[in-house]
């Protein structure tokens, strides 16, 4: 069964743009969780500064393997790509709070950071600065080819610009990885964003 973590909106109440995690029940058993806003004041629900117009948060999630036993953090955010210093603060900020950690080594970072990957500041930000794999370039095996995952509510378009991505932090191998282009009647909930699996 697939669940939800859905956080509160980022101004307040559930109406709002939030970002949720996706997580198999049969797999993952969820511990906590919480969310943060990328300001100065991240527990201030709808803060912004920066000079972003927009706001945005985080949602975060500890989870224990059922299988395994491991526990791990995710993080799921969608920074704002504008010209300037905001995409690289917001970059800087969303794999930060390590105190969620409570000491698991692996560290999953999730989102949608509307900037090309491996070509763009804020991805060279989360794999030199913060030591961030990426598990499209790292996975052992691609089970689909590459997809733009900005399509604005269209087809899915081959070899097109990755701006959705997902990094793990941690002593682990990524074995396979696919860009999800599933859909309904060729319907898109948002502009972009075939997750990665």
């Amino acid at each position: 069964m697939i669940c939800l973590i859905t956080p509160t909106g980022s101004v307040r109440g559930t109406r709002d743009e939030s970002t949720a995690i996706f997580y198999d029940t049969r797999r993952l058993r969820p511990l906590e969780a919480g969310q943060f806003w990328l300001s100065d004041t991240p527990t201030v629900i709808g803060s912004r500064t920066w000079g972003n117009h927009t706001i945005r948060m985080a949602t975060w999630a500890r989870f224990a393997d059922n299988r395994t036993g491991v526990k791990f953090v995710v993080f799921d955010t969608q920074p704002r790509q504008r010209v300037g210093t905001v995409p690289h603060t917001h970059c800087r900020t969303a794999p930060r709070p390590d105190q969620r950690r409570r000491g698991e080594p692996v560290v999953v970072l999730i989102g949608d950071f509307n900037a090309p990957a491996t070509t763009s500041a804020p991805y060279n930000i989360l794999t030199s600065g913060a030591g961030l794999t990426d598990t499209w370039i790292a996975a052992a095996h691609r089970r689909t080819p590459q997809y733009s995952t900005v399509h604005g509510f269209g087809p899915p378009i081959p070899r097109g610009a990755r701006i959705d991505w997902v990094f793990t932090r941690a002593p682990c191998t990524v074995s396979a990885a696919a860009i999800d282009t599933t859909r309904s009647s060729w319907k898109c909930c948002r502009d972009g964003g075939c997750r990665l699996r």
